[in-house]
């Protein structure tokens, strides 16, 4: 205690000052500490939930899709590959539900005849695409990858089903 006995009465209240705030100090670090890590779990939770409620809503997007798609599929117009018809047709059904970029058809050979959007008929082939060559493969719905669309150009999931004739 020399240190306090030898020291001017400035220095004996700051240290005196220091000894009171100290423990303080302390304590709201520790509660800032704990808060934040209570609004990380928090907030992991949140976001758990979050993805897997997306998850959800996309697996039943998807399965409707497949139920339109095959569906589409079985449409007289759709098996004579009336691209006229087609047209109007995925047109109406596009206007009814935008969550579609786009509603297409293709021939076996990756050849598209038919679109919910304008196109030059014979401009585009997807035979490369790996939704395309699966379901042509599976003769069943496919899911692609997040791509750009030749005919919306803009990012999406694309979705195919192939109940239809040729290999």
């Amino acid at each position: 205690m020399k240190f306090l006995s030898s020291s001017s009465i400035r220095k004996k209240l700051l240290f005196l000052i220091l000894v009171a705030v100290l423990p303080a100090l302390g304590i709201i670090l520790f509660s800032g500490i704990e808060q934040r890590e209570r609004d990380i779990v928090s907030t992991k939770q949140d976001i758990l939930y979050l993805v897997k409620s997306l998850a959800a809503q996309q697996e039943q997007l998807a399965a409707s899709t497949r139920q339109m798609l095959k569906m589409l599929a079985q449409l007289p117009e759709v098996q004579k590959i009336d691209a006229k018809a087609c047209n109007r047709i995925f047109r109406d059904i596009q206007e009814q539900n935008p969550v579609y970029a786009v509603i297409n058809a293709v021939t076996p050979d990756g050849n598209m005849f038919a679109a919910s959007l304008p196109f030059p008929p014979g401009s585009v082939n997807l035979a490369d695409r790996k939704h395309i060559r699966d379901a042509i493969k599976t003769r069943d719905f496919s899911a692609g990858e997040y791509i750009a669309g030749r005919v919306v150009k803009v990012p999406t999931i694309i979705a195919l089903v192939n109940l239809g004739h040729g290999g």
